[in-house]
């Protein structure tokens, strides 16, 4: 976990610096997109961050793949901590990413039904995460005096299918731009290798849609009302930090054509 946001941060950040460049020198059409896409790969940047933290922290007290709550107190008091951020970070860069997209549909000419789609979809997707995000910050009660010798954390119960609902939402909302996209490239006058290569863009974008389902069985990662902190809880972290990665590279790309 320490090793692996650092060619995602790097790699997103070339793609992004690539987008701004076309979108600010050659096309000189900077937009509310690349504003929210900003504010979404900060967001990546700050949970990448975070979770190297996490790294650092499992390494340097050598934490077991299960380590009891009450064995290390401070170190996992770090890493609960450092857990609520790094969920925050990644909510809401799926909050900015959601916005950026749905500004970049828009700015395409088509119909009244298509616009009514992207921001339906969109609405919802972000209400509902940042729904998650207020409960998952307020999930254990104050972030700052957390009592891990006696945890009450709000039940998994309520946590769980929230969490599971939101996966599977963005998820789709990708499939949904996914598939709208095909259908307006389908209509516009192209050539067939533009056709070919606006494709090919989607289909990369659909793998953050297929890396949001991998990452739907490694929810229970993101519990903190158990009585352990385990190597699950990484996995969504390595998942998380995929997912956005690629949407950030890919958004990117999809601006790229002048080059």
């Amino acid at each position: 976990i320490i090793v692996m946001p650092i060619p995602l941060a790097i790699l997103a950040s070339i793609a992004l610096s690539i987008r701004l460049w076309v979108r600010c020198c050659l096309v000189r059409s900077f937009g509310r997109d690349d504003v929210f896409l900003i504010l979404a790969h900060i967001c990546f940047l700050a949970a990448c961050g975070i979770f190297i933290a996490i790294g650092v922290t499992e390494w340097t007290q050598g934490l077991e793949p299960i380590v009891k709550l009450a064995e290390v107190n401070q170190s996992l008091f770090t890493l609960c901590i450092s857990h609520i951020l790094g969920i925050t970070f990644y909510l809401l860069n799926q909050c900015f990413f959601k916005l950026s997209m749905a500004f970049f549909f828009l700015r395409i000419p088509n119909r009244p039904l298509h616009r009514w789609i992207i921001i339906v979809s969109v609405t919802i997707s972000v209400v509902f995460n940042l729904i998650l995000l207020g409960i998952s910050i307020g999930q254990c009660g104050n972030i700052a005096t957390i009592n891990l010798d006696n945890l009450h954390c709000l039940s998994w119960s309520i946590q769980g299918p929230l969490n599971y609902f939101c996966a599977a939402l963005n998820a789709a909302v990708d499939w949904i731009f996914a598939i709208l996209a095909i259908y307006i490239v389908s209509g516009l006058s192209l050539d067939t290798r533009s056709k070919a290569s606006v494709y090919f863009i989607i289909l990369l974008a659909s793998a953050g849609s297929i890396v949001s389902v991998v990452r739907i069985p490694y929810i229970p990662g993101l519990r903190l009302d158990t009585n352990y902190y385990s190597r699950q809880n990484d996995i969504i972290a390595y998942t998380s930090l995929i997912e956005s990665a690629i949407g950030i590279i890919v958004a990117s790309m999809s601006v790229m054509r002048p080059l």
